[in-house]
């Protein structure tokens, strides 16, 4: 007898309601795990990972070279050797009633007229002016970087010892990347993107996170982390230190 009572509160309304509110609920949950899951088409996946790869092999790409290639041992150094050769020839020039014919007229020891490279500078006599010139790295007329001229016409040239030794010398892009030792720095950032590229891949891979806001957040947070951390890393250890 108690068992119809029993069945007969199955077809109660508050269980009817009951019911409801947990499917109601089900479905909140399931859209909210929509909210957070992961993008899942295979597109939007290789273009993240695509976009996070480029960026952790960028970045640590532009700071080696902003940071290092003012300071790089061999070149930078040989351009500042011009620099102040370049300086006390101009000095002795200037000091002089009338410009000299020659260099050699000015009797300074024979590795002040060479520029950093061991190449004599340029001198043209024009009667009351003169030009001198240094070609640079590269030995030809033009250039940037390594390879830029220097010449006493050139209204940016220094003026005094303290701007003179306080110019950092800074190579091309291309120099840094390609015609120097340090284009072993290339080879570490996109390494470094690469390694980023299957990371974010692969977390982006997986339909739905668990956890949605923290699981989102750490894993991104970890990804970024990971990456910035081997980029900074391999280019630390690839740059030439000059001794």
């Amino acid at each position: 007898m108690e068992f119809y009572p029993s069945l007969f509160s199955f077809t109660r309304p508050s269980f009817g309601i009951a019911i409801a509110q947990m499917t109601e609920e089900h479905v909140s949950e399931e859209k909210a795990a929509e909210k957070f899951a992961w993008p899942s088409s295979l597109g939007w996946r290789l273009l993240i990972a695509i976009i996070f790869g480029c960026l952790m092999a960028v970045l640590p790409a532009l700071i080696a070279w902003q940071k290092q290639g003012s300071s790089f041992y061999n070149n930078g150094y040989l351009k500042g050797i011009s620099r102040g050769h370049f300086r006390q020839i101009y000095n002795a020039v200037v000091y002089r009633s009338s410009p000299p014919q020659t260099l050699a007229e000015l009797n300074l020891p024979q590795e002040i007229l060479q520029d950093g490279w061991g190449r004599p500078f340029q001198y043209e006599y024009r009667g009351t002016t003169c030009t001198i010139t240094s070609y640079g790295r590269d030995g030809k007329p033009g250039g940037s970087g390594f390879d830029e001229d220097l010449s006493s016409d050139d209204p940016d040239r220094p003026t005094n010892y303290e701007e003179l030794y306080r110019t950092e010398d800074q190579p091309t892009l291309y120099q840094f990347y390609f015609e120097l030792p340090t284009r072993r720095v290339l080879q570490g950032a996109v390494i470094t993107g690469l390694i980023s590229f299957a990371m974010v891949f692969s977390v982006f891979s997986r339909s739905k996170v668990p956890d949605r806001e923290k699981q989102i957040f750490l894993t991104f947070f970890f990804v970024t982390s990971a990456a910035l951390v081997y980029g900074f890393v391999i280019a630390a250890l690839h740059i030439p230190t000059g001794h």
